[in-house]
């Protein structure tokens, strides 16, 4: 799904989101401070990247 979008122009950094799904999951099984810390660090990312995703689905400015 995330190639499809990012061949489609609707992501622009396809690697990103390819780390977000698995990062979710770590957390989700693993709840040490090593996974979370590493989690934390992407949000700003994956927070950025889920607002362009927004504007390019909706046509609107955020």
């Amino acid at each position: 799904m995330f190639r499809l979008a990012y061949e489609n122009s609707i992501i622009e950094e396809v690697e990103n989101w390819f780390e977000y799904s698995p990062a979710r999951i770590d957390t989700a099984h693993d709840d040490s401070e090593e996974k979370f810390m590493a989690t934390l660090e992407k949000t700003g990312d994956f927070i950025q990247d889920a607002i362009e995703l927004y504007k390019v689905m909706t046509k609107e400015s955020w």
